[in-house]
């Protein structure tokens, strides 16, 4: 009886925390959003905002992936000193307001230079701000992501991190799926891909950071493994 009990108490122990599915859940959603607009960026600014392809290739392939995929060694730094519940509600907010912004500029920049929707409009300044937001808020979910899956993974982090990219293909098939409905069922448009499928994704991502994500243990909190260690200011984690 006492080994079956035992035998039932280890198999409790190896289930992986809540946290952790819910960092994959929070995944599944940014990555929704940031594929659901992927595949029509260079379309979108070429066709309907009449960017030249140089230009729109440059502002996708450059700055946008360039910020998602190569800012992240700086902003995991600073998500270990500032936390990762602090670090993703500022990154959540970031890429909503980014896709938001870039989904709706044909909409709101002719108001604000006051010329009308007939008018040649240069439209590289929103759009920059746009991709910008996106790059740098994409670039701090996927180590504060990545942190908490390795932190709540115990000695199963091969397997966490196996459910971990399963989760971003999930999340790839959703985005893309929602992206189709959009454009093809509903007729919406690219833009709309922007403004409804990313932009919601993004929220709920949102939502669930602020409401259900719990802070796995970090540096900040002067304790990491169960060793004490230093807090480090801003300038000695860059």
């Amino acid at each position: 009886m006492v080994g079956n009990g035992e035998k039932v108490e280890k198999t409790a122990k190896q289930r992986f925390p809540a946290t952790f599915w819910t960092a994959n859940t929070i995944e599944l959603f940014e990555r929704a959003a940031y594929y659901s607009m992927a595949p029509w960026v260079v379309v979108y600014l070429t066709e309907i905002l009449g960017m030249s392809p140089t230009l729109a290739t440059t502002l996708n392939g450059s700055i946008l992936w360039g910020l998602i995929y190569f800012l992240p060694i700086l902003s995991g730094t600073l998500a270990d000193k500032y936390g990762y519940k602090r670090s993703l509600r500022v990154s959540f907010l970031m890429i909503s307001i980014g896709y938001f912004i870039t989904g709706a500029v044909k909409k709101f920049w002719p108001l604000i230079l006051g010329k009308e929707a007939s008018e040649s409009v240069d439209y590289i300044y929103p759009v920059v701000l746009g991709i910008v937001l996106i790059g740098i808020g994409g670039s701090i979910v996927k180590p504060c992501i990545a942190g908490t899956v390795q932190k709540t993974s115990g000695l199963r982090a091969t397997l966490g991190f196996g459910i971990f990219y399963m989760v971003i293909n999930i999340g790839s098939i959703t985005g893309r799926g929602a992206s189709y409905f959009i454009r093809k069922v509903l007729d919406l448009g690219i833009p709309a891909v922007f403004t409804y499928a990313a932009v919601i994704f993004a929220l709920i991502g949102l939502a669930i950071v602020l409401f259900i994500y719990k802070e796995p243990e970090y540096v900040s909190d002067g304790k990491k493994d169960d060793q004490k260690v230093q807090k480090k200011t801003l300038s000695q984690a860059i």
